[in-house]
């Protein structure tokens, strides 16, 4: 891995957890950060969580891989959750699912800019596709969209955008 000065700020991603933030190092596919998150080890009780489950739509299409995460909001108390968004669909059953009450909703999807960038310690010369979010920041880092997690099954469907 880069040493932190040679990571782009864009490849960073802060993650809220029971212990408080951290920051991870994004990629792609985002497969770090869904990890990082399932990872992060809680103690809360299942009665204290709810199970969600859904669709993501980006502008009328299925969102084939990202993520979506979940994290405690309007007082509320207790783990972030989150995970893959594959072929459209997400899940996460209630023993790591998000605290029961209101929770902000962050999704991610990346997307190939068009352009390519220097590969990481790679040949001099030699380069890769560049990724890009996909999603508008008003439903990721800067979200808008809120849930009220209920004990049991919960299904919440969502219609994003593009940048």
């Amino acid at each position: 891995m880069a040493p932190p000065d040679r990571i782009p700020a864009s490849h960073i991603a802060t993650v809220t957890g029971c212990a408080g933030p951290f920051a991870v190092v994004r990629h792609g596919i985002l497969a770090g950060l869904t990890t990082a998150i399932l990872l992060f080890g809680c103690n809360w009780a299942p009665s204290d969580r709810g199970a969600v489950t859904g669709g993501i739509v980006l502008d009328g299409v299925p969102i084939e891989d990202g993520l979506i995460v979940f994290l405690p909001s309007r007082g509320n108390r207790g783990p972030t959750a989150g995970a893959s968004i594959a072929t459209g669909r997400y899940a996460i059953a209630a023993a790591k699912g998000p605290p029961v009450g209101w929770n902000r909703v962050e999704i991610r999807a990346s997307r190939k800019s068009g352009k390519t960038i220097a590969k990481p310690f790679g040949q001099q010369g030699e380069t890769i596709d560049e990724f890009v979010e996909a999603v508008a920041d008003r439903y990721n880092s800067a979200s808008e969209l809120e849930v009220e997690i209920q004990r049991g099954m919960n299904t919440f469907d969502f219609q994003v955008q593009l940048q």
